[in-house]
């Protein structure tokens, strides 16, 4: 699996749109939980690339953002 950072960003970005909307599944799972046990997966560089996606998502939040209220975000 080929990762890198603007790959990663926009799974990020996608995920937190479709968890506005999204109902839970029979386990209770969301996007951004599911996003989250994908992430708690990654090892040495697709960890790094995951971790400077988020970083600069914090630092640099897409525009328009895709919630509304940037403290949402």
């Amino acid at each position: 699996m080929t990762i890198n950072t603007l790959s990663m960003r926009k799974r990020i970005i996608d995920a937190m749109i479709a968890n506005v909307d999204a109902m839970p599944g029979r386990a209770g799972e969301t996007p951004i939980s599911c996003l989250a046990n994908m992430l708690s997966k990654l090892k040495d560089s697709h960890a790094r690339k995951a971790t400077e996606a988020i970083a600069g998502l914090v630092n640099g939040p897409p525009s328009p953002l895709p919630v509304t209220n940037p403290e949402n975000f």
